[in-house]
Formats: C-alpha cells, structure tokens, sequence
C-alpha cells in the first residue's frame, strides 16, 4: 500500500485502499494489549489488509429508566 493509499484510506476507510471500490467487507475486530485489529477484504480486487484501532476515550452509558 503506498502512502497516497493509506492517506485516502484514513479519509475515507469505506472504500478499498487498492480500487476504491465499496464492495468491502470487514471481520470483528480482536483485542491486543488495547489495540483492535481487524481484517479487511475487498471483494472487487480480492486485496486483503488490517486495520488497526486503538481505544483513545471511554464514556458511561445512562440507564434509561
């Protein structure tokens, strides 16, 4: 993946890095030492790559009652 496609990607993480297309599908992330990776294919292209997450803020959920 070159630079441009990883800058494109970060902008817009709904389309393919290769052929931009938005035929892509993701797998459920897993947890690493508070890092989420989690795969990602494009069905046009057949690439395949990880996307990288990591947990930057946390916020309470309210109970509704």
């Amino acid at each position: 993946m070159t630079k441009k496609q990883k800058k494109t990607y970060l902008k817009n993480p709904n389309k393919c890095p290769y052929c931009e297309s938005e035929n892509i599908i993701r797998q459920l992330p897993k947890m690493y030492d508070g890092i989420l990776t989690g795969q990602t294919e494009c069905f046009d292209c057949e690439s395949i790559w990880e996307d990288i997450y990591k947990v930057f803020n946390v916020e309470e959920i309210l109970e509704v009652k």
